[in-house]
């Protein structure tokens, strides 16, 4: 599809502009380009730079509540290496502080949780049943993960702190599925 830009008679006599034809990038759609009030111009459809907000982080070290990793912070432009590294707070339902010696009910069963000093490991009990479960699959050196900041601002945070003390910013976003599962025996 063809956009016509100047008058209707394309002869060049000096009464009429002679038709410029461009090219729309958004020829084939049968409505006319979305519209940006804040800019007054058209979205286009194909971006001039791809801006992701979503890192990609290495994990150095599991901790029981989050990952060290090594990586590049697009928000604040800050490259996290081994000398530097982040802390990504690992799932709710992964972390050890929310469970760890708390009974939590599924229907009507309660089932207890009991941490191992191994990160990643724990006891769960319920009724009759008592079974040792992990994360699966396992946090490993070298596995790369997605992460997203939780707030912009410097006061928001996952509500959980490295050994330091320090607010953790980011939380893992579990692209892997990791869940705990029975550990065979």
């Amino acid at each position: 599809m063809a956009i016509e830009i100047g008058g209707t008679e394309g002869d060049g006599s000096p009464g009429f502009k002679k038709r410029e034809v461009r090219f729309s990038p958004y020829r084939g759609f049968r409505r006319p380009p979305p519209f940006d009030p804040r800019t007054g111009r058209n979205v286009p459809l194909v971006p001039d730079e791809i801006i992701t907000r979503l890192p990609l982080f290495t994990v150095i070290e599991e901790s029981h509540d989050y990952i060290t990793c090594t990586g590049y912070d697009p928000y604040d432009k800050i490259d996290y290496t081994e000398q530097n590294p982040v802390a990504v707070a690992k799932p709710y339902l992964l972390q050890r502080t929310a469970f760890d010696g708390q009974t939590i009910f599924f229907r009507d069963l309660g089932v207890s949780y009991v941490y191992d000093t191994i990160p990643g490991l724990r006891v769960a009990t319920g009724g009759e049943v008592t079974e040792t479960q992990r994360i699966t699959p396992d946090y490993f050196a070298g596995d790369i993960i997605v992460a997203a900041r939780t707030r912009l601002k410097d006061l928001d945070n996952t509500g959980i702190t490295d050994e330091d003390g320090k607010r953790i910013l980011w939380v893992d976003m579990n692209n892997s599925g990791r869940a705990w599962a029975k550990e065979e025996d």
